[in-house]
């Protein structure tokens, strides 16, 4: 269920809630009913997306950083629910409870598009943060600055880290997460295949 949960229908079932109590304006107590349901709704989002997250960090450890979707979809849920709460206790007018919604929304939706460089980010960083460790610890002694500035580079090149079938923002060179590596496609000219057929007849 987890797989098919995504953070578009997530905001659409919210902004679908909010633009309907803007256009229907009904009474308070049928608001508060809807607003109840919201709640509810985005509660259900939070189990399926934390119900196997004690296996997952136990098998990853402290080593890797949550995965993507698994953190867009429990931030967006935990603050419709603290935004569907505060409006309530706090007796918000339709229209700046849709417009809370409608710009929670937005904004996550820019973190999704920015994921990412967002990963490029952590990713070169922990490589980085983990290159000037293990030269601390003595492990590499002739570890200078400007070797530490190319692993983190290198590692930004892999940035896309899976664990247990899902993308994770960063890991440590030394987790058990699978780095995802493009490969650069060899060129297949005629050299290279006169010099096999050379090696061959040898």
């Amino acid at each position: 269920m987890f797989q098919r949960l995504t953070i578009y229908k997530i905001a659409f079932a919210n902004v679908l809630i909010a633009v309907s109590l803007l256009l229907l304006w009904a009474n308070p107590l049928f608001v508060l009913a809807i607003k109840i349901a919201a709640c509810l709704m985005n509660a259900s989002f939070l189990l399926i997306s934390l119900h196997n997250i004690s296996r997952f960090l136990k098998r990853n450890g402290e080593r890797l950083f949550i995965g993507r979707k698994r953190t867009l979809i429990v931030l967006m849920s935990s603050v419709y629910i603290f935004i569907l709460l505060f409006s309530a206790y706090y007796r918000l007018s339709i229209r700046d409870f849709s417009i809370l919604c409608v710009s929670w929304t937005v904004l996550m939706f820019i973190v999704h598009l920015f994921a990412n460089p967002i990963s490029v980010f952590l990713h070169a960083k922990s490589c980085y943060d983990s290159a000037r460790l293990t030269r601390h610890e003595g492990r590499f002694a002739n570890v200078t600055d400007v070797g530490e500035d190319a692993v983190a580079a290198e590692c930004a090149e892999t940035c896309a880290c899976e664990a247990d079938g899902e993308v994770v923002w960063a890991c440590r060179p030394d987790a058990g997460g699978k780095f995802v590596e493009r490969r650069k496609p060899i060129a297949d000219d005629g050299d290279t295949k006169a010099e096999s057929h050379q090696g061959e007849h040898v």
